[in-house]
């Protein structure tokens, strides 16, 4: 009886190891003012961005996105690079690719592009057309296949460099969207769970 609760203490540990730690990419609070956010997306189409202190998810601060699909090149983009070194570039382990947004003029479907440290885009996360409202979290799940029905390689995640918010081109129209709290989630390897879970059992061996 007693080995099976010792048992059952020991995965229950692992489960709550597997929901995974929340690695924050970009909060918005390091910037002093629009000046500095725009620099940290230096590359933009049919966007205007604006560091806001009204509104905000969480912190004191957020991303205003403004942009118009009515002109060329016909869609939105915001760039930001995520990394400036092979050691961030390593997105092992990650599972899901978050932000949290609240819409005030709605107008275009929403997707967030995981490229590479080649430029290369690798995932593309669907997210939907986002309606007007409060805060909400968009949650994309990066084991499972992108818009084009494309899976991410264990090669692509050791190398992402950049995310890019953008909005694809459907009504051709302007739209009004606040960002915060970009994140990601990583969860231990398996492999890593299991010799964590036998190591726990070993150690209560030895204790008998």
């Amino acid at each position: 009886m007693k080995k099976l609760v010792l048992c059952a203490l020991v995965l229950l540990g692992m489960a709550s190891l597997c929901k995974g730690d929340t690695i924050m990419i970009d909060n918005y609070e390091s910037y002093a003012n629009t000046l500095a956010l725009r620099a940290a997306y230096p590359s933009t189409a049919n966007v205007t961005l604006t560091l806001s202190t009204t509104e905000y998810h969480s912190g004191g601060k957020s991303m205003f996105y403004e942009y118009d699909n009515g002109k060329d090149p016909w869609f939105a983009k915001a760039e930001h690079q995520v990394a400036f070194t092979p050691e961030q570039a390593d997105w092992t382990g990650t599972t899901e690719l978050s932000i949290w947004y609240k819409c005030t003029v709605k107008q275009e479907p929403l997707q967030l592009v995981l490229v590479d440290a080649w430029g290369i885009n690798v995932f593309v996360g669907l997210i939907g057309t986002p309606a007007e409202g409060d805060w909400t979290q968009a949650v994309i799940d990066l084991t499972g296949p992108d818009k084009n029905g494309k899976y991410l390689t264990a090669a692509e995640l050791q190398r992402i460099g950049r995310v890019d918010i953008v909005f694809t081109a459907k009504n051709y129209g302007a739209g009004k969207v606040y960002f915060d709290d970009l994140a990601r989630t990583v969860v231990p390897e398996p492999a890593a769970m299991v010799l964590l879970g036998l190591g726990s059992l070993g150690l209560l061996r030895k204790r008998k």
